[in-house]
């Protein structure tokens, strides 16, 4: 009597199952909904992704013989807060044969391979913050920009100051040097007239020619293609505010764009430079290179605003180029 009893437990159990199931995915418009939500996350911290989309970490413990993914597990809390963040692509969803998570979802990470992440997984991610908007990461970037550009000033403040100390100490040894110096005075009066008319002369130059950039170098950081911009002001008169545009070329030499289908960026400096005196800017992150496709960038097109309220504008690369030190 007992054996067909549990016969018959088993079958209502396993068709409860099926039911549940089939329920979940024939309700498509709550998942079509769900996933579609999903869709504005477009950001995903690394570290905190690996723990639930570890493909990395599961080869080294296959490798290792090791299963640290526990381990990993039981590290985490709901506090983790970290900023290794990387663009989250969405693939869509699928059912699975279980009752208490009947759907996965599909992504990837980066350049990486598909995989899995159940509805668990998911709400476990989105309560650490793991996960951006666009215009979340926007605004981290921007914050980060702030940062870097305060710790910039602060080191610029440092280097004045040691610049400072040295030009003490080198007056110091030049004044113990005064008896060896009185004796070598012709010979460092005619170096030091040579080397203020060689000075003089390349002024003179750049100022006839209106030579206004003296180089341009590539800038970058992580997943980012800028320049640094080393310039001169040969007008005679004090520069206010110039501006610049900027195009990246691929190797072949043709327009490249960027990540997000930027051909072109308008960049600003402010001054004031003055006349005769040199200026350097620097914009490492102005195009998003990574894939690694963007090789140099050429200045197309600079204006210069002047503190009389009068500019001067240069168009064209090679009529920019004919204004560079070479």
């Amino acid at each position: 009597m007992k054996k067909p009893l549990i016969l018959l437990l088993l079958l209502i159990s396993h068709f409860s199952f099926l039911i549940s199931s089939l329920s979940a995915q024939t309700d498509s418009a709550y998942w079509n909904a769900r996933f579609l939500q999903l869709l504005r996350w477009t950001y995903v911290d690394s570290s905190l992704a690996t723990i639930y989309l570890p493909y990395e970490l599961g080869v080294r413990s296959y490798e290792s013989g090791v299963d640290d993914t526990n381990s990993q597990l039981k590290t985490q809390n709901s506090q983790l807060k970290t900023q290794n963040y990387l663009p989250l692509h969405w693939y869509g969803y699928s059912f699975l044969p279980s009752d208490q998570w009947p759907v996965v979802f599909h992504v990837a990470i980066g350049d990486g391979p598909e995989q899995t992440l159940t509805l668990a997984a998911l709400q476990q991610l989105a309560q650490w913050g793991a996960f951006l908007t666009n215009d979340d990461h926007r605004r981290l970037r921007l914050a980060t920009i702030r940062q870097r550009d305060e710790t910039l000033r602060q080191d610029s403040l440092l280097r004045q100051q040691l610049d400072s100390l040295d030009a003490i100490a080198r007056a110091l040894r030049i004044e113990a040097d005064s008896i060896q110096a009185s004796l070598t005075a012709d010979s460092l009066e005619t170096v030091s007239r040579q080397r203020a008319e060689e000075i003089a002369q390349a002024k003179q130059r750049m100022n006839r020619d209106q030579i206004f950039i003296l180089n341009v170098k590539t800038a970058r950081s992580e997943y980012m293609f800028g320049l640094e911009l080393n310039l001169y002001n040969p007008f005679g008169k004090t520069i206010s505010m110039l501006e610049f545009n900027v195009a990246p070329y691929n190797d072949r030499g043709q327009v490249q764009e960027d990540k997000f289908h930027r051909t072109v960026r308008t960049m600003r400096c402010m001054g004031p430079i003055a006349p005769e005196s040199p200026a350097q800017y620097t914009f490492d992150e102005l195009f998003w290179n990574d894939r690694g496709r963007i090789k140099f960038m050429r200045i197309n097109s600079i204006t210069f605003h002047f503190t009389d309220g009068t500019r001067r504008s240069f168009h064209g690369y090679e009529k920019v180029l004919k204004h560079t030190l070479r």
